[in-house]
């Protein structure tokens, strides 16, 4: 495969933004930093409702957007009727606002802002279509934060809109975040109707289905990507609106009005935001997939895909009898082999792209579409894992001070490695749809407790405020540091000095030894590196098959910190709990509770010794 214009992607996913110039640490600096480089293609694959990719190609001619920056005549339209002509925007958007007021009882006539036929703004429900641009991606701010982002309307083409705003810039939402965009990367406002091709979720057997639009040619055509099982409150037939996958609506208008009063109260789930569970999922947290099974699941898929396009041709697939190599290097350096397998499914085409095939890459790593042949080459598929796995996900996007920093999930453009990771706004959800299908059979779909935290708090070396060793804010000061659908995997509940509940959690970041600061280019161990949060910021979104869920399955005697083995850690926990400075619940309880008489004391500590001599 040669990396130009054209090149293999899984599900839409851009593997060019993965440099390798992120290898070493990057030290807090501002948004500046995130990659916009990347370039579109113009063929993609995408995962048809059973996980097995297809091969779309589309021109390489842009879209050109319906503004530019000759200033034109504005005409403010009121129900087809012009009331009045400017020069400028800011011009006739004062009319236009005046015009609102002066006339708000009519609340079904059409308020608009012309260019010539162009719609500029209306307080219509409409649909705002981004350009497509083979040549460079669309920038936005995030109106939450201030932050830089960017995106490309070949992936995804609708957007939600919401305003125009004074200095003209278009305010819309799509993959979870409300941006501001230069009007020339707007296609065109367009009036939602009926018949109108939008994304939308429906179900399908049980799953839940995105169908997001993207072009076809000159055609605004849909796909498919599974992102969960169907909720008690989604019913078989229906249509959802959503650009966040968390709130749902039945009405499209009625979800752009709560969007322009910055409110889901209309939604069908108000108090039950749904979380897709594979999207955001720490990688911290292990499958207990089997190597044996994957290497089963990846002929299974493998043996039927055609040898045309970007694919090499008569070439089995790289990951073929490699599952070996993501297990191993899950338990290295604790990133989860379901994951990283998802998004290697999705950046080699299931191992068959000429990257992956010549070079053992199955990433994309550093291959930016300006200069291909940087495209890094590995040794084998097991080092380019591991490098993977160190470099690019654990000292890497997962690192607390590293400038692309947003959680420890593959995510949207709101939160996770895919703010910075691919212009295509639904790479984390694509990512995250492999893994379903990998995990058919639920061994790891919904073990893990998962909560959402907004905004910025502490994570802190015990389950009280005196000693914080960082926080789940971006590179960034004020609200640019903060991070929104933020998650965190809870491996314990327990009472903290303060009488209050903390959650014991997976720390992102590795920590030095003594478990008081970040060690950026440690290895992570499971044992030292997890930290407490207050559960009072915390929203439980997916409560786990046990009532704490961890990497280690169900609590045995001893093992106080689910760690699968008993040793000084649990009896240093025991000790304080003892001492009244931490205070165990739930199943830390029963495991320090060695003799079940429903209390902790010495007798449980000789117990623990008694255990480790192996006695």
């Amino acid at each position: 495969m040669k990396l130009r214009s054209k090149i293999l992607l899984i599900g839409l996913s851009l593997v060019t933004v993965c440099s390798s110039v992120y290898i070493n640490h990057v030290s807090a600096q501002n948004d500046e930093n995130i990659d916009d480089s990347s370039t579109i293609y113009n063929q993609m694959v995408v995962l048809d409702e059973n996980g097995i990719p297809s091969i779309v190609e589309y021109d390489d001619v842009p879209q050109v957007a319906i503004y530019s920056d000759v200033v034109e005549e504005y005409d403010v339209v009121v129900d087809d009727e012009i009331i009045a002509t400017t020069d400028t925007y800011q011009e006739a958007n004062k009319i236009y606002s005046a015009s609102m007021y002066s006339r708000s009882a009519y609340e079904d006539d059409v308020y608009e802002i012309k260019q010539g036929e162009k719609v500029v703004r209306t307080n219509q429900p409409s649909i705002v279509r981004l350009t497509r641009n083979p040549n460079e991606t669309i920038n936005y701010k995030e109106v939450l934060t201030g932050r830089k982002g960017y995106t490309n309307g070949a992936y995804a083409n609708d957007a939600a809109y919401i305003q125009t705003n004074s200095n003209g810039t278009i305010r819309c939402k799509a993959a979870g975040v409300v941006m501001d965009i230069d009007p020339k990367n707007v296609l065109k406002i367009e009036p939602f109707t009926s018949t109108s091709k939008v994304s939308y979720y429906s179900i399908n057997n049980g799953r839940i289905m995105h169908n997001y639009t993207y072009i076809y040619g000159s055609q605004i055509t849909h796909a498919s990507t599974m992102v969960g099982y169907q909720q008690d409150y989604m019913k078989n037939n229906a249509k959802y609106y959503s650009y966040d996958g968390h709130y749902f609506y039945t009405d499209y208008a009625t979800m752009v009005s709560d969007y322009q009063k910055n409110t889901y109260a209309n939604s069908i789930n108000y108090n039950q935001p749904y979380y897709n569970y594979f999207q955001f999922l720490s990688h911290r947290v292990k499958s207990n997939l089997s190597v044996d099974y994957i290497n089963d699941y990846i002929v299974k898929v493998t043996d039927p895909l055609p040898a045309v396009g970007e694919y090499v041709s008569g070439k089995n697939s790289k990951l073929r009898n490699n599952a070996s190599a993501f297990v191993n290097a899950q338990n290295k350096y604790t990133v989860n082999a379901g994951l990283t397998l998802g998004i290697s499914i999705n950046e080699s085409g299931y191992g068959r792209s000429s990257l992956a095939y010549n070079r053992n890459n199955m990433f994309g790593h550093a291959a930016y579409d300006s200069n291909p042949a940087a495209g890094n080459s590995y040794n084998t598929v097991e080092d380019c894992i591991n490098a993977h796995n160190y470099y690019f996900i654990s000292k890497g996007w997962l690192d607390g001070g590293d400038s692309r920093y947003r959680g420890p999930h593959l995510g949207d453009k709101q939160s996770g490695i895919n703010v910075a990771y691919a212009s295509d706004p639904y790479w984390g959800e694509k990512a995250a749809a492999s893994y379903y299908y990998i995990d058919a059979n639920k061994v790891d779909y919904g073990k893990t407790k998962i909560g959402i935290i907004n905004g910025e708090h502490g994570f802190y070396k015990d389950p009280s405020t005196s000693h914080r060793i960082y926080t789940s804010g971006a590179v960034g000061s004020g609200n640019a540091g903060k991070i929104y659908d933020f998650p965190v995997a809870v491996i314990d509940t327990v009472i903290g000095s303060d009488g209050k509940k903390w959650y014991k959690i997976y720390s992102d970041t590795v920590l030095n030894s003594d478990r008081t600061k970040k060690n950026y280019p440690g290895i992570y161990d499971i044992n030292r590196d997890y930290v407490y949060i207050q559960a009072d910021v915390v929203t439980i979104v997916n409560e786990g098959t046990s009532s704490d869920s961890g990497n280690a399955g169900n609590y045995k005697t001893g093992d106080v910190n689910n760690d699968g083995k008993v040793d000084s850690m649990d009896m240093y926990q025991i000790t304080q709990h003892i001492l009244g400075k931490i205070k165990f619940e739930g199943n830390s309880f029963t495991a320090a509770d060695t003799n079940s008489d429903n209390k902790i004391d010495s007798m449980d500590m000789y117990n623990v010794i008694q255990i480790i001599l192996k006695k």
